[in-house]
């Protein structure tokens, strides 16, 4: 389920950090949740300067995230993603750390589908699991 949204300013996104954000974002929520990296999905999307504004300033650079994950995992877990996305988007994009906003949005297996059937009712067992975990 993990799933990430990066939203990127164009100019500080080279075909290599591309690379590096997708593929170490992924590893990131795999190692932070303790979730198999296959059922990761992360996501990038780009902006010209002329589609962004920080602090009314059209084009300066801030770099945001945002991360689904169920509901229940500990703040720990959520706070440990926020740093290390923070920073894998700062080394990658060459911005400031203190440029970059990330937010943690958390779904109820209820609101998520796998395949077009809850989450759930799919993966009953596991989220069951999850839910009894001590992190």
């Amino acid at each position: 389920m993990p799933v990430v949204f990066m939203n990127i300013p164009e100019p500080h996104l080279s075909p290599d950090a591309e690379t590096n954000l997708l593929t170490q974002a992924s590893q990131i929520m795999a190692d932070c949740l303790h979730s198999p990296i296959e059922r990761v999905r992360v996501y990038i999307k780009s902006y010209c300067e002329t589609r962004y504004a920080t602090a009314g300033q059209v084009g300066k650079p801030s770099p945001f995230f945002e991360f689904l994950i169920f509901q229940g995992r500990p703040a720990e877990m959520k706070h440990a993603i926020m740093a290390q996305m923070t920073d894998l988007i700062a080394r990658e994009t060459g911005l400031d750390a203190s440029d970059v906003r990330g937010v943690c949005r958390t779904v109820s297996p209820d609101d998520w589908c796998i395949g077009g059937e809850p989450a759930s009712k799919v993966r009953a067992t596991h989220i069951a699991a999850l839910s009894e975990q001590v992190f």
